[in-house]
């Protein structure tokens, strides 16, 4: 009898406490991603009811900027939709980072509480927006692109922006970055590069600083690539690195390359990525037209 009555106390508490919040936030289909180029992204959630036959009936979506101020209140919707809800505030800005709560109404017509906070964070919206050229093609061959800088303060943020036509490998200070292989995805290159966005902040720091890059043929046959390197310092500056005419190029490890065919991978001409590692043989590159 005591088990029975504690049941309907609980039932009873949780249905006054109203509907859970809702759980496992998404925006294009990815938990918390970066390097969203779409201008209106969609956000997704999951409902958490514990009763039987419940359902949405309305939801309110709140996205604010990194600063905290408002950039978007959906107000209450009415509506079941839970899935690929499309944005519908002011423009969102290249590089920046919101973050987002849902909530959601029964069929009851009870309110949830807010979501715990998601976030997103924009890509480069504009081609001015890449201030680097092309590298790669004959002049690098299956070179090692380089290029050392120094960062004048604690690193706040840093993100990479990656593109290529055939496929790419980045380091920095000697690290991989990202747990990426085969990118960026195959397109048609006359119209469209496909690029990536890696979160690199604990790979820099403050001072001397080193950059590599490694371009695969893939399916554009030749090897050439961009990159676009933001990082913000704690006491508010921005340091832009990108591939010109100011870095050098040497002789790489992979000696062919093919998606049919495999790799071939010589080890003894690996460079080293450390700073201040350079020796003998790296050279000037010239930068290409763009695929």
């Amino acid at each position: 009898m005591r088990r029975v009555i504690f049941v309907l106390v609980v039932l009873v508490q949780a249905a006054l406490a109203g509907p859970l919040a809702p759980r496992s936030l998404r925006v294009e289909h990815l938990v918390n991603p970066i390097g969203i180029d779409v201008l209106k992204p969609r956000f997704t959630w999951e409902l958490a009811h514990t009763e039987r036959g419940q359902a949405q009936t309305a939801y309110q979506i709140m996205v604010k900027r990194d600063d905290g101020s408002s950039a978007w209140d959906s107000g209450r919707v009415a509506s079941p939709q839970s899935v690929l809800v499309e944005y519908g505030g002011p423009a969102l800005e290249s590089g920046r980072r919101y973050t987002w709560q849902v909530r959601a109404w029964d069929k009851a017509g009870q309110p949830s509480v807010y979501s715990a906070p998601a976030f997103f964070e924009m890509g480069l919206l504009t081609a001015a927006e890449w201030k680097g050229a092309w590298l790669g093609g004959a002049t690098g061959g299956t070179g090692v692109f380089r290029r050392e800088f120094t960062v004048p303060g604690t690193v706040k943020r840093a993100r990479a922006y990656v593109g290529a036509a055939g496929y790419y490998e980045l380091r920095l200070n000697g690290a991989k970055a990202g747990d990426h292989f085969l990118d960026p995805g195959y397109t048609n290159y006359a119209k469209r590069v496909l690029y990536a966005t890696y979160d690199v902040t604990a790979m820099l720091h403050q001072g001397a600083n080193a950059a590599q890059l490694m371009f695969g043929e893939g399916r554009f046959g030749s090897r050439q690539g961009i990159l676009q390197l933001n990082i913000e310092t704690t006491d508010g500056r921005m340091i832009s690195v990108s591939t010109d005419d100011q870095w050098r190029v040497h002789t790489g490890p992979i000696v062919s390359d093919s998606v049919y065919n495999g790799e071939t991978y010589d080890a003894r001409l690996e460079p080293g990525g450390a700073v201040g590692s350079e020796g003998g043989g790296w050279e000037p590159v010239k930068t290409v037209p763009s695929p």
